[in-house]
């Protein structure tokens, strides 16, 4: 059961990747540069996050480095990608509203 919950946290970063590329390449919507530049990272930490969970789940991490490491790897891209998210979404970045003003 747990290597299906983590199969799945590594498929919502995937998922979470295609998100991110896709808002960051929206001409549409008025994206400060920052956001741009953080939604690229978000986009590219997070494709990664899912293929080292995918790895560490199935075995085959120990095929490229240790297996305790493809598992800590792993978790800090996890960790990143769902900071990055946090921040774009409080900023009010990541769904393209307009900041709040002070």
């Amino acid at each position: 059961m747990r290597n299906y919950i983590e199969l799945a946290g590594g498929a919502f970063c995937v998922v979470l990747a295609l998100i991110a590329f896709r808002a960051a390449f929206d001409r549409a919507s008025g994206r400060a540069a920052w956001a741009q530049k953080c939604l690229l990272i978000l986009a590219v930490v997070a494709a990664l996050a899912g293929i080292m969970q995918g790895l560490a789940v199935s075995g085959r991490g120990g095929l490229y480095v240790r297996p305790w490491r493809a598992a800590h790897m792993a978790t800090s891209l996890r960790g990143i990608s769902l900071g990055l998210l946090v921040a774009l979404v409080l900023s009010g970045q990541f769904t393209a509203r307009k900041p709040p003003e002070h």
